[in-house]
């Protein structure tokens, strides 16, 4: 059988039956690890058995326009298929009948009450433990990636959505409020909207936000967090 029929068996008859399964189901590393190698050899025992050159691992996943055989690497494609899961959740349809049971699991992460938005902050700056292993590894997948804000939304409903903690746009926690992430997250006011509902729209009212937030978050009284707020938002 020559290496390109074997490649199709691979890909097309093999890894298929893997694919449902993949885009379900987190498999242990080192199990997927052990599939792979399993494929790479059913592979190899071509160019041995003619005495080839082997290709490098390196080309032997890149497509055969560029170089490579174009054999399927699952690692890749189990990053693909939770790239698809956050894009359509991010992005999808409003009425998908997942969309309520995974928000629901997002909101769980670090006890933040946030989903969607989760994807907007600095992921290492919190923990996943309690959230399920096939949700950690959508948020890992996630930083595979370096993302950055466009302009600012025009969209006041995503603007008062926005994060204010752990490395969002309008994170402006520094050494003169150390508690401010803190005492946010502990009363779980973390987004714009909290805060506009409590200093109105203006952000005005630094009494009532340093009430609410509590004794540690006096400072934000003379630190004047209101105000950067104020002016990221303009």
């Amino acid at each position: 059988m020559s290496y390109r029929g074997r490649v199709l068996i691979i890909n097309n008859l093999v890894s298929c039956g893997l694919w449902h399964k993949l885009a379900c189901v987190d498999l242990p590393a080192a199990l997927l690890k052990q599939l792979q190698s399993i494929i790479e050899d059913f592979f190899r025992v071509f160019w041995d058995f003619f005495c080839l050159h082997w290709v490098p691992q390196s080309k032997l996943f890149l497509p055969k326009e560029e170089g490579g055989q174009g054999l399927i690497h699952l690692s890749s494609r189990v990053a693909t298929f939770r790239l698809q899961f956050v894009q359509r959740f991010l992005t999808g349809p409003a009425d998908m009948v997942w969309r309520p049971v995974a928000s629901s699991i997002f909101k769980r992460a670090n006890g933040l009450g946030l989903d969607s938005t989760l994807f907007l902050m600095n992921l290492d700056c919190f923990y996943l433990c309690n959230l399920l292993v096939f949700h950690q590894n959508l948020y890992k997948t996630w930083t595979l990636f370096t993302w950055s804000s466009l302009d600012p939304t025009l969209s006041l409903h995503w603007l008062l959505e926005e994060p204010l903690v752990h490395g969002a746009w309008l994170d402006v926690q520094d050494l003169s409020v150390p508690g401010l992430t803190h005492a946010l997250c502990s009363t779980a006011n973390t987004t714009l909207r909290r805060i506009v509902d409590m200093a109105g729209p203006d952000l005005s009212d630094t009494e009532a936000v340093a009430s609410v937030l509590g004794q540690r978050s006096a400072h934000l009284m003379d630190s004047d967090e209101l105000s950067l707020w104020n002016q990221k938002t303009d």
